[in-house]
């Protein structure tokens, strides 16, 4: 067997061990998905030994609970110079993020992070340098980015934080077009194994 086909068997190992270690913690996410959209049909019993009943109409409070939470304010960056001598620099950083802030979508992950964080229990922010967004005057750019709770597959049996794992796994959609010209790696003979994280059905189902 090739290096390269290692290292992917290497990681569609961990990809299976993760998944199947967070089993559980996915179906709470579709459970958590449900209660916000109202899709569920029935009523639990509530004493032991009572039948599950059907109803047409249920009230989402859930929904409506979430919802009369959301804030469309962004807070705008704040940085406090250390020393006098470097106010202006502050100024400078803080003029550069409110810029990143008004050229990305901002709203819309303010807005897709109301709804996910109260529902879910948290959120996860991706942070990175795209070097293939380049200008005649720039070379690569800030990209952020969100995560919903089902397309991050942890390490197994680290719990405390991110930053204590050797590993983390993040289903993110890509084409082909997109894996050549970030990796430089020809994916034609490829199909799409999980079309669901694509098109949202599997953080929504």
């Amino acid at each position: 067997m090739k290096k390269d086909e290692r290292k992917l068997q290497l990681w569609r190992d961990r990809l299976s061990s993760g998944e199947a270690a967070y089993a559980n913690a996915h179906d709470d996410f579709t459970d958590m998905d449900r209660l916000y959209t109202g899709n569920y049909k029935t009523v639990d019993p509530v004493v032991e030994g009572d039948t599950v009943k059907k109803t047409p109409i249920i009230r989402n409070i859930v929904r409506e609970i979430i919802e009369a939470q959301i804030s469309t304010a962004i807070p705008m960056p704040k940085v406090t110079a250390r020393r006098k001598e470097d106010e202006h620099l502050a100024e400078l950083i803080e003029d550069m993020l409110r810029d990143e802030i008004d050229r990305m979508p901002f709203e819309i992950m303010n807005d897709t992070l109301e709804r996910m964080v109260p529902t879910y229990g948290g959120a996860v922010w991706v942070c990175e340098w795209d070097n293939t967004a380049n200008t005649h005057m720039t070379s690569g750019e800030l990209s952020v980015d969100v995560l919903h709770p089902k397309t991050i597959v942890p390490q197994p049996g680290v719990t405390n934080s991110i930053q204590d794992m050797d590993w983390c796994i993040v289903k993110v959609p890509m084409t082909k077009t997109q894996v050549f010209r970030r990796w430089a790696v020809h994916v034609e003979d490829e199909t799409e194994e999980e079309p669901g994280i694509r098109d949202g059905q599997d953080a929504a189902e």
